[in-house]
């Protein structure tokens, strides 16, 4: 990453290289899991930016994760939780949320109050990067075995 992301929210007037710093949160960690990671200080721009690249990753993918690194970010706003609500109801394709939020206990409250705001059919929030891992590793094998 050639510019690092600021403790502030982004919006449209952000430069390309901005744009572009957003857009590498978002990314394929595995196979068929995407990876993202969440800025301090979430904003509409940004959801949008992410959404973006994760349809872009997402084009020639069957199904996937999605792993959501909230461990260094703030409680999101009205404005940009009805976004996440508004871009993850065109999402497809995906068979689990995984959350992570770190030791902040409030951030896993609120991650699960988002989260069933949103009406993601299958999530889960966990503390660390290794549960939610793990609970992926787990719906993949349910999910073999049900095929």
């Amino acid at each position: 990453m050639g510019v690092k992301i600021e403790n502030r929210p982004y919006g449209p007037l952000s430069s390309l290289e901005d744009i572009e710093a957003l857009k590498e949160r978002v990314y394929l960690l595995d196979d068929d899991i995407i990876m993202w990671q969440e800025i301090p200080i979430s904003s509409v721009f940004s959801v949008e930016k992410f959404t973006e690249k994760l349809n872009e990753i997402t084009d020639d993918i069957s199904h996937y994760y999605l792993l959501v690194d909230l461990s260094n970010t703030h409680r999101p706003s009205a404005k940009v939780r009805a976004t996440l609500k508004r871009e993850y109801a065109k999402l497809s394709d995906f068979k689990h949320v995984a959350v992570f939020t770190g030791a902040n206990f409030m951030m896993k409250i609120a991650s699960k109050f988002i989260l069933s705001f949103v009406g993601l059919p299958s999530y889960s929030v966990h503390r660390t990067m290794e549960d939610a891992l793990t609970e992926i590793a787990e719906h993949k094998r349910k999910n073999s075995v049900a095929v």
